[in-house]
């Protein structure tokens, strides 16, 4: 029997930054294809400082005319300039991923959100070994659709983190939907729920959970089969009790 080979789709890296130049002249690109760190150098051979760093991973896709390229992760950060998700990730003292899963069940929404840590994360060469850990479930019944669920949790969450994790470090916490947002959120122009302003320590990662090409890929593919999971448990009580 033949076997059938997965197609897999080219993938885009694209890194944006700022940079004011303190006056005019010649300034100097230089990047590095194995660290995949670059820097902008002024006429002095001094780096100029960058701000906004923004980089996003992205495949194209068979609809890729009507619904552009597939967004695979998205990761602000600003620290070094990198061309590498993994190595933009790991700039932050604390990340964390979240994921809700919501059904509807004989007229009532079942949802079960869950929230995952990054416990360890070592370069070995160009691969990265890492282990992640389940630290919270939120599950929640209601005869009717809440609003914004997905958000509802990641309030829940940030509460829950602030508690363990200092106020001075930086958190990362990755998600998987509201990408046209996920700007807003961060700049503190959108309230997330209507209910709060993102905290200053905190910065939203968007990642989806269809692909594992990233640690933030594999943490919110993580959170998403412990999320179905404990759907299925939340629904099998249900149907339980409805006997």
């Amino acid at each position: 029997m033949s076997r059938k080979h997965k197609h897999t789709h080219p993938r885009t890296i694209k890194l944006n930054a700022t940079f004011h130049a303190p006056k005019a002249g010649t300034y100097k690109y230089e990047g590095n294809i194995y660290s995949k760190k670059f820097r902008i150098l002024g006429e002095d051979g001094d780096a100029v400082p960058l701000e906004n760093i923004h980089i996003e991973l992205s495949r194209s896709r068979e609809s890729c005319e009507r619904k552009g390229a597939k967004i695979l992760c998205n990761i602000p950060h600003m620290q070094t300039a990198s061309l590498s998700p993994n190595e933009a990730l790991l700039t932050f003292d604390y990340v964390y991923a979240v994921d809700t899963n919501t059904k509807c069940v004989d007229g009532s929404w079942l949802s079960a959100g869950c929230v995952c840590y990054l416990a360890s994360c070592q370069k070995i060469e160009t691969q990265y070994r890492h282990e992640f850990s389940l630290i919270r479930q939120v599950t929640s019944t209601n005869t009717f659709c809440r609003y914004q669920m997905e958000q509802h949790v990641w309030n829940d969450t940030i509460a829950f983190i602030q508690t363990i994790v200092p106020s001075d470090c930086t958190v990362a916490l990755v998600v998987d939907c509201d990408l046209e947002n996920i700007q807003k959120y961060n700049e503190r122009l959108l309230k997330i729920r209507d209910a709060a302003y993102l905290p200053e320590n905190f910065t939203l990662i968007y990642a989806s959970a269809d692909n594992k090409d990233t640690i933030a890929n594999k943490m919110i593919s993580f959170c998403d089969s412990c999320a179905k999971e404990a759907l299925a448990k939340l629904i099998s009580q249900k149907k339980q009790e409805s006997e």
